[in-house]
Order: structure tokens, then sequence, then C-alpha cells
């Protein structure tokens, strides 16, 4: 009997749903299939994204900001998704790595900032979370910072990498710099992997890299499609699905062989992706 399907949403999905672009009545039903059809699981960037955002916001209208990581840590069964450098070891070449000692337990956060009374109490280090007696906070304002930081890497790396002086970013260069990426060994199999496995992140990638090749382009204003490029790393897992309400994400990829497994939000309001 086949593994049934995983499916990981999109910060863009949960931001939608939160603000009622999709009805929620229209939501509930969607989600029940989603339920029924795929195994739910949690990208790390989704919430993590989510989370960074909430600093921004004005206190006052914390409860109606944290509706987005509702969407994203319903009721029912789900599991958050190793970090990428965790993940993609593994998924590609059965390599076991232990998560860096900086990472975050995004389950624990999310539990903190739906279960917290305000921000105030979110930030007061005051918190009980779970069965231990631990007091809890967290800074948003450190999270918002850390995130930050993350999309200024990659953007600063994606422009170092475009500054090679190279016409276009080929298969054989991507794969390179994915094996680089994640310290991986230049083996002919590694490489076969990578190409295969990675095909949604490498076309994106692709349209990334020729907009930056234009000196006009500033990456770091658009550093949040860097984001969406990582994203994309999950589809490494043959039985992970990814659902986006980003037409443009989507476009970026219809050449990709992982295409099918980019769905929009459109397309599942429609029916045409979801019987």
């Amino acid at each position: 009997m086949p593994r049934k399907a995983k499916i990981f949403f999109d910060t863009s999905v949960c931001i939608d749903v939160a603000r009622g672009t999709v009805p929620a009545q229209e939501w509930n039903a969607i989600a029940q299939t989603i339920r029924r059809k795929y195994t739910y699981v949690i990208s790390p960037l989704t919430g993590y994204e989510l989370i960074a955002g909430l600093h921004t916001g004005q206190p006052e209208f914390f409860n109606q900001n944290r509706e987005a990581l509702r969407v994203l840590y319903p009721a029912g069964k789900k599991k958050v998704l190793p970090v990428l450098k965790v993940f993609v070891p593994f998924q590609l070449f059965g390599e076991r790595r232990a998560p860096g000692p900086a990472t975050p337990n995004l389950d624990l956060w999310i539990r903190m900032v739906l279960k917290s009374k305000d921000r105030a109490s979110l930030e007061s280090g005051q918190m009980k979370v779970g069965a231990g007696r631990r007091k809890l906070g967290l800074d948003l304002g450190n999270v918002n910072k850390q995130m930050r930081d993350i999309e200024n890497g990659y953007a600063t790396y994606f422009r170092r990498f475009v500054d090679a002086e190279v016409p276009d970013l080929t298969r054989e260069l991507w794969v390179d710099f994915v094996l680089k990426e994640y310290d991986e060994e230049f083996r002919l199999n590694h490489r076969d992997l990578v190409a295969v496995r990675t095909d949604a992140a490498y076309h994106f990638s692709v349209t990334l890299w020729r907009l930056a090749k234009d000196p006009r382009y500033n990456i770091h204003r658009y550093k949040s499609e860097l984001v969406d490029a990582q994203q994309l790393y999950y589809l490494c897992d043959e039985n992970l699905v990814f659902l986006t309400s980003d037409s443009r994400l989507k476009n970026k990829i219809l050449m990709s062989t992982q295409a099918n497994r980019v769905l929009t939000l459109d397309e599942v309001r429609s029916g045409s992706v979801l019987p």
C-alpha cells in the first residue's frame, strides 16, 4: 500500500486564510479534505517567518496577528519537519545529522505564542507550556532579528554566487552549489540525486539568477523570495507536497519535474487538484 503523501503550507497560505481571503467555512472544508488526503506537516521556515512577523505588529493587534499561526498549527496530529541542514542530507544521502545547538524548538515556540494571553505575557519569561515547570519567554524582537539575519545571509550568499563570472546558472553549477552548501562529497551518485531531487529549487533559483544579473535588481529587497527557494528544498522528499498562495512561485517552476507537487491555493479552491 503506498504511503500517504505529506503536505506543508507556505507562509502566504496561513496569512491569506487568517485574513479571511478564504472564507472560514470554505477553508474548513478544504482543511478536512487535506487531512483526509495528506499527512499534515509544518515547515520550520513557515513557523519562523510567522513568529518573526509578530514583532512588527502593534501589541494591541497581537491576537489578530497570531491567527496565521493557528492556521499553521491546527488541532489534530501534526509534526514540525527538521531544519533543512538536517532534512536534506538525510533525504538525499541517508545521513543522520544532529541539529545545531542554536536550532530553535519551533513546536514549543508556536505553542507558546498560541497559549499566551497577550504579547507582554509571551515576552515576560513567566510562561509555562506542557508538563515542564520551567518558566519560558519569547523575545519577538530577537526572533525577528534572527529571521532578518537569515534572509540577509541568503541574499549576500546568492549575490556573491551571481557575481561569479559565468553566463548562466547551469544544472552542473547548481549541483556543485548544493553539495557545497550541505558539506557533501562531490560523488557522481550524489550529483545525480541532487539534480533530480532539488529540481524545483533549481528552476526557481534560475529565475532569480537571471533577474539578479541586472545590476538594477536589488536582491536584498526581494530576499523573501530566497526563503521561498529554501522551502522548495523540502521537495527532495518525494512524498512531500507544498501548498502556496503565491502563483508567481508556481510560475517560476512550471518546467520542473516537481511542479505537480507545488499546489496553489487558487487551484485548491477551484477543486482542480483536490478531489
